[in-house]
């Protein structure tokens, strides 16, 4: 299942821990991310490109309904943090993916 975009809370939000960002320390505090950031990190942790043989699975990672996914992908596309241009190719343009 390939991507399509735009950030609503959901009620199944998912506890993470976030880096509290001073210095690159690693403390860690409990925080909750939003659709929008779970589609990213889902994304980025399939290593920034989803493709046919790995789409099920970074779906299912983020655990949204399909047509949220969709609506954030097509979001992020819109918002020019993913690219498209390759057929059948998703490749997230976050900091985090950044070559």
């Amino acid at each position: 299942m390939l991507l399509a975009a735009c950030e609503e809370p959901t009620m199944g939000a998912q506890p993470i821990a976030v880096s509290d960002g001073v210095l690159g320390a690693t403390t860690q505090t409990a925080g909750v991310m939003s659709s929008r950031d779970r589609v990213i990190a889902g994304i980025e942790a399939a290593g920034c490109v989803v493709i046919a043989d790995n789409a099920d699975a970074v779906f299912a990672s983020v655990g949204l309904a399909e047509s949220e996914y969709r609506r954030i992908g097509a979001e992020l596309v819109a918002e020019g943090l993913a690219d498209v241009s390759q057929i059948g190719v998703y490749r997230l343009q976050t900091p985090a993916c950044a070559i």
